[in-house]
């Protein structure tokens, strides 16, 4: 029970209690994770691992704020309606302040609506989704950290960089605003779009595309406020993009527009983007929404698995794997998203087209094995039996995940599984992608 304080009027209150989801154990499932929860101080312990900190220690990883962060979140928190695209490079503080601006909107609104366009390095959802969610409570805890639940929205292509597939990633960037849409017709709340960091070539192309695509009330833009007006904002807004339906902003178009400092001096985990990405995986794999909390336990191999027919489903591979005979075998291993549809053919495959519309995603999880000879694939994951049931599509993209994570690193013996590579199997060699053919006029 909580006891009756009698505090001073101006006064505040804060009720501490110990952290037990048990995501701690994320340490010790890699060697990029040792020590990213840890803390030593020199302080004495109010309860087991909090600390008041008097200043900061050397290996602390705190919150900062950027000059200009608090001044432009306090002149749009109190709008109404407000569709706020946040734009930059990389590493300049775009999602610290994406996290910092929702907080600082709820103070104001019951609701705000969050776009995911960074498929790479995302918020609410694992590496390769795209995604539309309505938070209503602040955000105080980096991704990896955050139990997850189902956006209000999702798209699943297993790309983890626009320059992968381009024209799929504005597809299925198109697809979430069009369900944001929807939603903003019922329920007026403000909107922030998080971006991916590439701004120069191609990707100044696809930012100008996004841009005239959601066609903000505000821009905010990190770096510096050019003198003569011509930076990577002004061209994207009012150029032409390289993909099809592109409106470029008339000058009498009314957008506002404000430029903040990059914040490179922000303290950050000191791991790189691919372990940033695995951090995501293991932490949505290894987590127990029936438990509310993390388990690293039991290896995903060892978990028992659902089994379902292979002809229940529709296969949609995002990628074109290098021969027809591999499609099936394209499936072990894969982190793959389901989705209903009433407009497949089960038990065939379709590939990814461009303009057509993608398939929702209801859930991600992993394939563990398959068997071909019975057309069962089995299936683990934090994907509950109702929507595998309700399912009728398997969307398949090119990312897998890492051998260690399916098995903790443990010499496991089991049905359906192979770590060896078979080089006289066709189809299953790693892509070589040849940046070298790009069009001189896109580089950098």
């Amino acid at each position: 029970l909580i006891p009756i304080i009698n505090a001073t009027p101006g006064s505040s209150t804060i009720i501490l209690s110990s952290l037990s989801n048990e995501i701690d154990g994320l340490q010790n499932c890699q060697a990029a994770f040792n020590g990213i929860l840890t803390m030593t101080s020199d302080q004495p312990e109010l309860i087991p691992g909090l600390w008041i900190l008097r200043a900061p220690l050397p290996e602390s990883r705190l919150f900062e704020e950027g000059s200009r962060w608090s001044a432009i979140s306090g002149e749009l928190a109190p709008l109404k309606g407000q569709v706020v695209f946040v734009a930059g490079s990389r590493k300049v503080g775009k999602s610290s302040f994406c996290r910092y601006l929702v907080n600082r909107l709820l103070n104001y609104h019951a609701r705000v609506g969050f776009i995911d366009f960074d498929c790479g390095q995302t918020e609410f959802t694992p590496p390769g989704c795209f995604s539309f969610d309505v938070l209503d409570s602040p955000i105080l805890a980096p991704p990896f950290a955050r139990c997850m639940k189902a956006p209000k929205a999702s798209v699943y292509t297993g790309i983890l960089t626009p320059s992968e597939n381009p024209v799929q990633y504005i597809d299925a960037c198109a697809s979430i605003w069009d369900e944001v849409k929807v939603h903003l017709s019922q329920d007026s709340i403000p909107i922030i779009v998080n971006t991916m960091g590439w701004v120069s070539g191609l990707g100044l192309s696809l930012l100008s595309h996004l841009l005239q695509l959601v066609r903000p009330s505000h821009v905010l833009a990190f770096g510096e406020d050019p003198p003569n007006g011509e930076d990577y904002i002004s061209k994207a807004l009012y150029q032409c993009s390289t993909f099809p339906g592109s409106r470029p902003f008339t000058r009498d178009e009314q957008i506002a527009i404000a430029y903040l400092p990059p914040v490179s001096s922000t303290r950050s985990l000191s791991i790189s983007p691919s372990d940033s990405r695995n951090l995501l995986l293991w932490a949505h794999f290894y987590y127990r929404p029936d438990l509310l909390k993390y388990s690293f336990d039991m290896p995903l191999c060892e978990r028992q698995p659902f089994v379902r027919s292979l002809d229940s489903f529709h296969l949609h591979l995002t990628f074109h794997p290098a021969s027809t005979n591999a499609i099936i075998g394209s499936l072990n291993g894969a982190l793959v998203a389901f989705s209903i549809s009433s407009n497949v053919a089960l038990g065939k495959h379709s590939y990814y087209k461009r303009g057509r519309k993608p398939f929702k995603s209801l859930g991600i999880g992993l394939i563990r094995g398959i068997c071909t000879k019975k057309r069962l694939v089995y299936i683990v994951g934090p994907i509950s039996e109702d929507v595998l049931t309700s399912s009728n599509v398997i969307i398949v993209g090119p990312q897998s995940l890492p051998h260690a994570m399916l098995t903790h690193g443990q010499n496991f013996q089991g049905p359906y599984f192979n770590f060896q590579s078979n080089q006289e199997t066709s189809g299953f060699a790693p892509r070589k992608v040849r940046n070298n053919l790009i069009r001189s006029s896109t580089r950098n």
